[in-house]
């Protein structure tokens, strides 16, 4: 996906985050662990944001590209930014945000997972 194709996707699903009651904390947030899309919250929890544009699942769908290696180097990223900003152990969460594309027309779907993190690994 090309870089304008990301960041309109990201833009559309901050805008919708936004509607929803979130607060966008972060966008393209990156460390040397790796980059998180877009970080928010809602209700004083964290929800750590992976962003996927599909406009035909020739590819696969945007959750068969959450592939293990990728949801390892979100979760040391986000294990990063937790101990930067010294946040609670307890109040994340992992998100997917599918931006699908069909005849010109933008579907968003949000998906909630929890964010599996080495218990040893905090602070």
């Amino acid at each position: 996906m090309s870089r304008k194709i990301g960041s309109e996707a990201e833009n559309l699903v901050a805008a919708y985050l936004k509607n929803k009651g979130f607060q966008i904390l972060e966008q393209n947030w990156s460390c040397r662990r790796g980059e998180i899309d877009l970080i928010a919250s809602k209700l004083s929890k964290l929800y750590f944001v992976e962003v996927k544009f599909r406009s035909s699942n020739q590819f696969g769908s945007g959750l068969e590209s959450l592939t293990p290696s990728k949801l390892k180097k979100i979760a040391g990223a986000a294990l990063f930014y937790l101990q930067q900003n010294k946040k609670e152990k307890n109040d994340f969460s992992f998100a997917a945000a599918l931006v699908e594309e069909k005849q010109g027309e933008k579907r968003i779907e949000f998906f909630e997972f929890p964010l599996d993190l080495p218990r040893n690994s905090y602070y």
